[in-house]
């Protein structure tokens, strides 16, 4: 399994659940990218950003890590085979939210909490970048830190 395959599993998992909620691919501040951004102002966790890997969990936070002056909220997404590997309290001490996808599901293993560390001009080019993607949808929506 490559990690496009994992994202994909994840984009068709969540298509089958009734929610309200936008998934854009691979937004970021000129190089910093982050594999996906939903989007649920009716969710607790209105922008969560989410990274990918198969088996590398170490990067994969070190990646969110980064993430953090993007977006509030920042998860990692895993393969389930490498859940075993995982050292979860470094992802509670650093409030990262942990998902494990499986073949057919997903387990939201830690929530993400929000962080303290976005850089607001950032963060505002990247919701302007999504908002004029989403122009009807994102017309009213607050911003994290309103």
């Amino acid at each position: 399994m490559k990690e496009t395959d994992l994202v994909n599993n994840y984009f068709e998992i969540r298509n089958k659940e009734e929610s309200n909620y936008i998934i854009v691919r691979e937004k970021g501040y000129r190089q910093k990218k982050i594999d996906i951004i939903e989007i649920n102002f009716e969710s607790k966790y209105p922008f969560h950003g989410i990274e990918f890997k198969i088996s590398n969990w170490k990067l994969g936070l070190k990646q969110c890590l980064g993430n953090r002056i993007l977006v509030p909220y920042n998860s990692l997404a895993l393969y389930y085979k490498f859940e075993k590997n995982v050292n979860i309290e470094e992802f509670a001490k650093y409030g990262i939210g942990l998902i494990i996808i499986y073949d057919d599901d997903y387990a939201q293993k830690i929530l993400p909490k929000k962080n303290n560390l976005l850089n607001y001009s950032k963060y505002q080019c990247i919701y302007e970048k999504i908002r004029n993607m989403y122009p009807k949808t994102l017309k009213y929506c607050l911003t994290p830190y309103s």
